[in-house]
C-alpha cells in the first residue's frame, strides 16, 4: 500500500523535471543565440532585451522590445519571435514592429509597466526602446520602419576559430518583408509594400521581389514621384555579404519590371513603362530583352506639350553584358559566332506636339543572320513600315500641303551581306520609299572591310578616316523611280512661270542636252552622253533615273570622298560613270 504514493510521486516530478530539463534546454539555446549575435557586433555596439519568454514544449522563443545600437544608428524591433533554434540555423523567425534610425537616437520613453511573471519569462534587462513607426526625430535623422518581417530556414555559419556569425556564408530559404517606410532628410519617403528573398546562398538567390514601392520627393526639394508596381529577379549571382559590389560580375537569369512611373513637376517631364525584362544576363550569356508601354512626357518653352511613345522594343541573341563592358573599356565588342542570329524590332512610335501628331513610325525590324548555302556570309535585313509624318505649317507642311501632300508616309528595305573570309560587303536593295512621291534605291559593293577582333582596342573617333582607308568602292548605283513627285513639281513651277507643262519639260531636257560640263573639251565622251540622254529622257517623261559608277578598278573609299576637288568630266571618266532611264510603266 505504501508503493501507491511513491507512485504518484513519481508521476508528478518526472514531467517537472523534463519540463524543466526542456526549460533549460530552450533557454541555453536562446542564450547561445544571443550570445553568437553579441559576439558578430562592433565594440562599442549594443545589444539590449526587453523581455524574454520561452515555451518549454516547443522551444519557440519570443523576444520583446529589442534595441540594437550601432555607432549613431539605433534599430528597435517591438518583438522578435524564433523557433527551431540550433546551434548555427533558426528553423523560422519573425520581427514585428521594426524602427531604425540613422543619426543621434531620440528620448526613449517612459518604461512599460513590468508584465506579470511567467513560467520561462525573465524580466526587462534594458530599458524600453522608442515605439516603432513613430515620427523620425528632428535634427535631420533617416528613419526606416518595417511592418513585418518573416524568415525560414537561417543558416549562420560559424566564423573560424570562434562562436562569431560568418555573415559572408550565411544563407536562407526564404524572407518575406511588409510594409517598408524610409524617410530621407532633405530627399523624400521612400516606400515599398512588399519585399522578398527565396533560395537565397552565398552568392546566389533563386528569386528577389519587390512589389508596391514609391518615392515621393521633400516638398523642398520639389515635387518629384516614382512608382514601381513589381520588380522581380531570377537565378541571380550575386557577390556574398560584405563583399564589394561588382556590376560586371552579376548575372541573373530573368529581371523584370512592371508599372514603372516616374514624375518631375519642376522639369515638366513624365514617364512611364509598362514592362520590361530581360533573359540572360551575364559573362558569356546571349540576352533578349522586351519592353512594352513606355511613354515620356513634358512641356518645351520652344514647342509646348509633346508626348513620345513607344509600344513595344525587343532584342534577342546578343551578349549584351559583354557588349556594354566593351563599351565601357573602349574595346571592340564580341562577334556573333556562324549560325548564330540576332534581331531587334519596335513598334508603335509615334511623337506628338501641343496634342497632333507629328510623326510615327509603325514598325522597324532588324535581323543578322548567316546564309545557310555559304555558312561564312552574314545577311543583315532591315525594315522600316508605316513611316508618317505631319509636319506643323511653320515647319514646312504649308509647302508639302501646297503641293498636295498632307502627310507624309513610306518606308525602307534593306539588305546587307558580308562575306567574312574576303571582306565584302554588299548592300543590296537600301530602298527609301515615299508614297505618292517616288523611291530612292541604292546599292553599294565594298570590298576591304575588316572585322574588329573581339577585345582589341576600339577605333577612336578621331581615327575614323584612318578607319576607313582600307575600304574599296568596287561599285555602287543610285536609282530614283518617281511615283508622283515630278509631276507635281513641274505643275508647280508651270503655274509660277506661266509655262505649259510640256514646253517646261522640254526645256529642262534641252538644259540636259546642252549644258555645259566643266572639265569637258570637245565632244562629250560616251559617259557623260549617256548621263545627258538618260536625264534628257526622264525630264521628259518621269519614270525611272539610275546612275551606276562601275570604276575599272575598286577604288580607295578615301579617294571617292574627294572627288569633289575634281571636274565632274574627270569625274565620270574615274568612276566610269553611266545612267540610263526608263518611263513609267
Amino acid at each position: 500500500m505504501r508503493l501507491r504514493p511513491v507512485l504518484l510521486a513519481t508521476c508528478v516530478a518526472v514531467p517537472i523535471a523534463v519540463g524543466a530539463a526542456a526549460q533549460q534546454e530552450a533557454d541555453r539555446r536562446l542564450d547561445a543565440a544571443i550570445a553568437r549575435f553579441r559576439a558578430a557586433l562592433d565594440p562599442g555596439d549594443s545589444l539590449d532585451i526587453g523581455q524574454r519568454r520561452v515555451d518549454p514544449v516547443t522551444g519557440e522563443a519570443t523576444l520583446s522590445r529589442v534595441t540594437l545600437r550601432h555607432g549613431n544608428s539605433t534599430t528597435t524591433v517591438e518583438e522578435v519571435n524564433l523557433r527551431d533554434i540550433g546551434e548555427t540555423r533558426v528553423g523560422r523567425a519573425t520581427l514585428r514592429g521594426l524602427r531604425g534610425s540613422d543619426g543621434a537616437p531620440a528620448a526613449a520613453p517612459a518604461p512599460a509597466p513590468a508584465p506579470s511573471a511567467a513560467p520561462g519569462t525573465k524580466g526587462p534587462v534594458a530599458a524600453p526602446a522608442p515605439t516603432p513607426g513613430s515620427a523620425a526625430p528632428a535634427g535631420g535623422t533617416a528613419v526606416m520602419t518595417i511592418g513585418r518581417v518573416d524568415l525560414t530556414g537561417l543558416n549562420l555559419p560559424n566564423a573560424a576559430g570562434g562562436p562569431r556569425v560568418d555573415w559572408a556564408t550565411a544563407a536562407v530559404d526564404s524572407m518575406v518583408v511588409e510594409t517598408v517606410g524610409f524617410d530621407i532628410p532633405n530627399s523624400g519617403r521612400a516606400e515599398a509594400a512588399r519585399l522578398s528573398l527565396t533560395g537565397y546562398t552565398p552568392g546566389a538567390a533563386r528569386e528577389a521581389l519587390v512589389e508596391g514601392m514609391s518615392f515621393v520627393e521633400d516638398p523642398a526639394k520639389g515635387q518629384g514621384r516614382m512608382r514601381l508596381g513589381r520588380a522581380r529577379l531570377t537565378g541571380a549571382v550575386l557577390p556574398q555579404i560584405g563583399q564589394p559590389f561588382d556590376p560586371w560580375s552579376f548575372a541573373a537569369d530573368s529581371a523584370v519590371v512592371e508599372g514603372a512611373a516616374l514624375n518631375v513637376p519642376q522639369e515638366n517631364v513624365e514617364m512611364e513603362v509598362g514592362r520590361v525584362q530581360v533573359d540572360g544576363w551575364g559573362e558569356g550569356r546571349l540576352t533578349s530583352a522586351r519592353l512594352e508601354g513606355f511613354r515620356m512626357a513634358g512641356t518645351s518653352r520652344d514647342t509646348g506639350p509633346i508626348d513620345m511613345r513607344l509600344g513595344r522594343f525587343a532584342f534577342n541573341g546578343i551578349a549584351a553584358r559583354d557588349t556594354a563592358l566593351a563599351i565601357v573599356n573602349q574595346t571592340n565588342p564580341p562577334q556573333a559566332a556562324p549560325g548564330q542570329a540576332q534581331g531587334a524590332e519596335a513598334e508603335g512610335f509615334t511623337f506628338s506636339m501641343q496634342g497632333r501628331q507629328v510623326a510615327a513610325i509603325g514598325a522597324i525590324r532588324a535581323r543578322n543572320d548567316w546564309d545557310v548555302t555559304t555558312p561564312t556570309t552574314q545577311i543583315g535585313r532591315l525594315t522600316v513600315e508605316g513611316v508618317a509624318v505631319d509636319l506643323p505649317p511653320e515647319a514646312g507642311g504649308a509647302f508639302l500641303q501646297g503641293m498636295g501632300y498632307q502627310r507624309l508616309s513610306g518606308g525602307l528595305e534593306n539588305v546587307t551581306r558580308l562575306m567574312r573570309p574576303t571582306g565584302q560587303v554588299v548592300a543590296d536593295p537600301f530602298n527609301i520609299r515615299v508614297d505618292g512621291m517616288g523611291t530612292l534605291g541604292f546599292t553599294v559593293d565594298l570590298r576591304g572591310y575588316q572585322i574588329p577582333q573581339p577585345g582589341t582596342p576600339a577605333p577612336k573617333p578621331e581615327d575614323f578616316m584612318a578607319m576607313l582607308a582600307p575600304l574599296q568602292v568596287a561599285s555602287m548605283t543610285i536609282r530614283y523611280t518617281d511615283e508622283g513627285l515630278i509631276p507635281r513639281l513641274v505643275t508647280q513651277q508651270a503655274r509660277s512661270t506661266r509655262m505649259q507643262e510640256a514646253q517646261l519639260r522640254e526645256q529642262f531636257a534641252q538644259m540636259a542636252l546642252t549644258a555645259p560640263v566643266p572639265g569637258s573639251t570637245g565632244k562629250d565622251s560616251p559617259n557623260i552622253a549617256a548621263i545627258r540622254q538618260a536625264l534628257a529622257s526622264f525630264a521628259r517623261q518621269p519614270g525611272t533615273i539610275e546612275f551606276a559608277i562601275r570604276p575599272r578598278q575598286p577604288m580607295p573609299l578615301l579617294e571617292f570622298m574627294n572627288l569633289s576637288s575634281m571636274q565632274p568630266a574627270q569625274v565620270a571618266e574615274r568612276l566610269n560613270l553611266t545612267a540610263t532611264a526608263s518611263p513609267r510603266r
